[in-house]
């Protein structure tokens, strides 16, 4: 489905490229004998005006399909990420819990812990790694508290440390969907600058073509608008008429 900035402009366009093949005849004699331009010169000139309208809106069509496509690939990366990242918090909280009870809170700290472990993924990859780092070489200053359990240094980097890779994969492939659909919104940018350009121009000339040689109501529906960009203004301002709240009916 298409974003709403590109579906108004598209219907828009098709209205304007209808009548600039409906009246070109007309409007190419109206610019004979307003202007001596030959008559095939101007039905020319109307035909290029609205094939290359036709092009630019299938540019803008084709962008917005390509990013919006790219923004439905961004779910289940992310999705994966939190599941990853859910796991390393769930290991975290695990070693954390099993520390404090048998060494204390003093021994949390030198590891990294401080109070609640995080829940955004990347704040979840820094602590999991600046624990798995410091597992390396700690050791506590007091035995343990529990009878029969020692520190398992290796033991507790392992449960971390498996999940902690795939999250930071999943962290490394959210970056680049993000990168790639940064370049996909420039590119629908662009494509939206040229059209709405295009548009200016050709919906303008047909309007004040139409105008000239009296057709004031054909002139009317191809007017482009003066406050949205890359409409004709009874598309704008039906849009703009659905896009009110209208009030609740009153109980009478």
């Amino acid at each position: 489905m298409l974003s709403k900035q590109v579906t108004d402009r598209q219907k828009s366009a098709t209205l304007v490229i209808a009548s600039a093949r409906a009246n070109e005849a007309k409007i190419a004699q109206g610019m004979y004998q307003l202007l001596e331009v030959p008559v095939e010169h101007g039905t020319l000139l109307i035909q290029k005006m609205g094939n290359q309208l036709e092009g630019k809106t299938g540019a803008m069509v084709a962008a917005d399909h390509a990013h919006l496509a790219e923004l439905g690939d961004d779910a289940s990366v992310r999705a994966e990420r939190d599941q990853q990242a859910a796991r390393v918090n769930e290991q975290l909280v695990d070693v954390r819990d099993v520390i404090k009870l048998a060494f204390g809170d003093n021994e949390l700290k030198k590891l990294g812990f401080d109070g609640r472990t995080p829940v955004d993924p990347v704040q979840v990859h820094s602590l999991g790694k600046l624990v798995c780092d410091n597992l390396a070489t700690w050791q506590p200053n007091k035995p343990s508290r529990l009878s029969g359990l020692t520190a398992q240094n290796e033991v507790w980097r392992a449960s971390i440390s498996d999940p902690l890779e795939k999250l930071e994969s999943s962290l490394e492939s959210v970056a680049r969907e993000t990168r790639e659909a940064e370049a996909t919104q420039v590119a629908k940018n662009r494509a939206i600058e040229e059209y709405d350009k295009v548009f200016a121009l050709t919906a303008g000339f047909l309007s004040l073509m139409l105008e000239i040689i009296g057709e004031r109501e054909l002139a009317k529906r191809v007017r482009p608008s003066r406050r949205r960009a890359g409409q004709i203004a009874e598309v704008s301002e039906a849009t703009t008429t659905s896009d009110v709240e209208q009030p609740a009916p009153q109980e009478g």
